[in-house]
């Protein structure tokens, strides 16, 4: 069989002439087995024929004689086991499935019993798809198809769906998909086994009319129905021909105008490649053909598109959950949308500073109270819990988890001032108006809203301060809650809460006591005697421990016997998360022999911690994908500027490879799951496609056009469904959801344009990978066992 198409136009009926000698198909002792459950039946055997063009060959015999087997063999939807077909001389025993559907394109128009349209095509469209298989243009096709579909008489039904025909009209666009290709054989199995007894004659009378110039050869039950126009009768029976008879005369063949040559071989069909623009226009036809397929699919392919957001989601909060988490040895809170500003020559910042930042845009608020936001208190109902109280009172220390869990409840709460609130409005209660007094600000719907925002309503609780000097032996003090707001779900305060559950809103009062709180639990003091320097007070990793003691008067200190070298100290105050230090001279009042703690005026420690001037603010911004263009713009206005989400982290780097490896396995893992899982739920939806591709095969597709024409179909609905979740991711990054957590809509936000190319490229290449596991399922089998299997 040539390599290529046979395009030339110059071969095809011209003149009648008489022609006995043209040898079309030849068919040597040739046998077709079949085999199940370990036994081997015959289908047919020892089978020896020549068939040539021109003849109108009938094929009868009882029901298992062999007779349709035959006619699948030779019509190249089957595969034969013994022997050897010849088609103009050239065998065909060696032809794989590629060699197989171009055979059937080239030489072979099928009209089966069954009809084989496609049901949810019109007439012009089941007409239309063998020629679109056989490499036809579309402005090629429609006065083609027209023609055919008038020859057969069904003009009035050129755009009606072929479920809706009756049977014999199915029959006359089986016979006018046959002739659309101008195969030099065609073959029918009981084409008229479905019809009424008007119907049948006119099928017959239409097939022997083509068999001036072609190979038509029937296999029918009803010899007497097709005996005026066969020119040779095959009887077989169990398998083998009992009888091969000669009827009629064979009809006069074509040949080249002005030639006597009664040897030319007819015209072959054409048999070029399915084109690239009719696979797309295929594929989108299939995708919206069938309304139930179609919406199933969709649903399918935004789960899919939704599952692999999601999935990228995660990993994306694993990395910044990771960044956000790696908190330093400085700061604490590394939120991405905390930027840490000063001036660059570290001046006081004024209020007119601090309006200009406020003007910024993509700047939510100005935290003044800056190092309260590396700060989290734990709050209790009982002033005499802590966390720490295992640490200094014995009382608790040795008390059993569970009874000691059952009298205080644990949440972690920040410190913000009103600005914090922004144009939020109060779900109940009212502001504070003095420093004990706050209002607690929660997500709504969360489990301390549920289950303990009345209990801590209008009551005063106690936060964890663990601050030597301070009230209650300086492990608590009190607050009372007198007024509750809730976030917004799209707010950007939700961003501050990756490591806690809450927040406390107060006065500047409220604030500058807190703040003065939490500077004397993360500052540095040194005392200095010379060269000397020893590190003073409250954690265990201070050199000498620092107590309040009001015995002590002001401006003065009493020290331990080993620090007795000098008289006087220098005791300096380095807050570590600030741009602020002070220093100040402590005259020594007396060496204690049985202490080994430095002694201190309660008030003097206290001035240590007192506010200072402003010199340092924290920036909460509304969008962190923004972050650069913010901090572009304090730094033009002269302002110094410290993203911490990107500078502090206390991973070391292997710990960085492993992780990230870890979270790039899960995510690898994600997908492969959801993978197989669509890929299965696919595989079922599109069975109702299977009886589709099957007959497609059998009408000459080859596995790149039906592979093709899936894969165009699942990315007509893949787009489709990508656009939906693109649309709704893009709003839910814009405007938030009520549906998702703020943690959701947080994840969301996080992913970038670039990353969405990257989401397409993916569910993309799984859209491909799903093509191409279901296409190549289709071709283990032949034609007619893979079309056996699905009816």
């Amino acid at each position: 069989m040539p390599a290529k198409a046979n395009k030339a136009k110059g071969i095809g009926p011209q003149h009648i002439k008489h022609n006995k000698g043209i040898n079309m198909l030849k068919l040597d002792k040739v046998s077709k087995f079949y085999s199940q459950n370990g036994v081997v039946t015959a289908g047919f055997s020892k089978v020896s024929l020549d068939l040539n063009i021109g003849e109108f060959v009938a094929i009868t015999g009882e029901s298992g004689s062999g007779k349709s087997t035959l006619l699948n063999v030779i019509s190249g939807l089957d595969s034969y086991e013994e022997g050897e077909m010849y088609i103009f001389g050239q065998p065909t025993s060696g032809y794989g499935s590629a060699d197989m559907e171009e055979y059937r394109k080239r030489y072979i128009g099928n009209i089966f019993q069954t009809f084989n349209l496609i049901n949810h095509y019109t007439v012009y469209q089941n007409v239309e798809l063998v020629l679109l298989l056989s490499g036809f243009e579309k402005s090629e096709i429609k006065e083609r198809v027209d023609s055919i579909i008038d020859r057969v008489g069904l003009s009035e039904y050129r755009n009606t769906k072929a479920s809706k025909l009756s049977g014999g009209q199915k029959q006359r666009v089986a016979i006018a998909r046959a002739l659309a290709k101008e195969t030099p054989i065609i073959v029918a199995d009981e084409p008229t086994g479905n019809l009424d007894v008007a119907s049948a004659a006119d099928i017959i009378k239409l097939l022997a009319s083509l068999s001036k110039d072609k190979l038509i050869i029937i296999v029918t039950h009803n010899y007497e129905q097709v005996e005026p126009y066969v020119t040779r009768k095959i009887s077989m029976h169990d398998g083998r021909i009992a009888e091969d008879k000669r009827v009629n005369s064979p009809a006069e063949v074509s040949v080249v105008p002005g030639t006597t040559d009664t040897t030319i071989r007819p015209k072959e069909a054409r048999h070029d490649a399915l084109s690239k623009g009719n696979t797309v226009r295929l594929g989108t036809r299939n995708a919206f053909s069938l309304p139930a397929k179609f919406l199933l699919l969709l649903f399918v392919f935004i789960f899919l598109t939704a599952g692999t957001f999601a999935s990228y989601s995660a990993y994306i909060g694993m990395r910044e959950s990771a960044s956000n988490n790696a908190w330093g040895y400085i700061f604490d809170n590394v939120s991405p949308t905390r930027v840490v500003v000063t001036k660059n020559d570290e001046s006081i910042l004024t209020d007119s500073d601090i309006a200009e930042i406020k003007a910024i845009d993509n700047i939510a608020y100005v935290e003044h109270y800056d190092l309260l936001m590396d700060y989290t208190f734990t709050m209790t109902d009982d002033s005499s819990l802590s966390s720490y109280a295992g640490y200094y009172d014995e009382e608790y220390y040795y008390k059993d988890e569970d009874e000691y869990m059952e009298v205080s409840y644990w949440v972690s709460l920040k410190i913000a001032g009103l600005d914090f609130l922004g144009t939020t409005e109060l779900a109940e209660g009212r502001l504070p108006k003095n420093e004990n007094e706050a209002v607690l600000m929660l997500e709504k719907g969360s489990w301390l809203d549920e289950n303990k925002r009345e209990e801590i309503m209008g009551k005063t609780s106690y936060l964890e301060a663990n601050a030597v000097g301070l009230p209650a032996d300086g492990l608590n003090l009190p607050v009372d809650i007198v007024g509750v707001a809730y976030f917004k779900d799209d707010s950007w305060q939700t961003t501050q809460m990756s490591w806690c559950e809450g927040f406390l809103i107060m006065n500047e009062e409220g604030c500058n006591r807190m703040e003065t709180v939490n500077t004397c639990v993360s500052s540095l003091i040194e005392m200095r005697a010379g060269e000397n320097i020893l590190s003073v007070g409250y954690s265990y990793y201070d050199d000498v421990w620092l107590v309040a003691d009001e015995d002590v008067m002001r401006g003065t200190v009493k020290i331990p016997e080993f620090m007795e070298d000098l008289e006087r100290y220098k005791v300096s105050l380095r807050v570590r998360k600030s741009s602020f230090d002070r220093e100040k001279e402590f005259k020594v009042a007396e060496v204690l022999k049985d202490d080994d703690r430095v002694h201190m005026n309660p008030n003097d420690i206290w001035s240590f911690y007192a506010p200072a001037d402003r010199r340092q603010v924290s920036v909460v911004l509304e969008s962190e994908f923004y972050q650069a263009e913010t901090r572009a713009t304090l730094e033009e206005f002269g302002y110094k500027t410290l993203y911490l989400n990107k500078t502090t982290d206390r991973q070391n780097q292997l710990e960085k490879v492993l992780t990230a490896a870890m979270r790039v396995i899960v995510l690898v893992f994600l997908l492969a799951v959801l993978f197989f899982i669509i890929y299965f739920i696919t595989k079922l939806i599109m069975k109702s496609q299977n009886v589709y591709y099957s007959t497609v095969r059998m009408l000459g597709g080859s596995q790149n056009a039906c592979s093709g024409t899936l894969l165009a179909e699942l990315l007509v609905i893949f787009h489709i469904a990508f656009a939906i979740c693109l649309a709704i991711m893009i709003k839910i990054s814009v405007a938030g959801s009520k549906i998702l957590s703020p943690y959701a809509v947080r994840m969301i936000r996080y992913i970038s344009p670039g990353d969405y190319v990257i989401l397409y490229i993916v569910v993309l290449v799984m859209t491909l990978l799903l093509a191409y596991r279901y296409s190549s399922q289709m071709f283990k089998k032949t034609a007619m066992n893979a079309y056996r299997e699905e009816v």
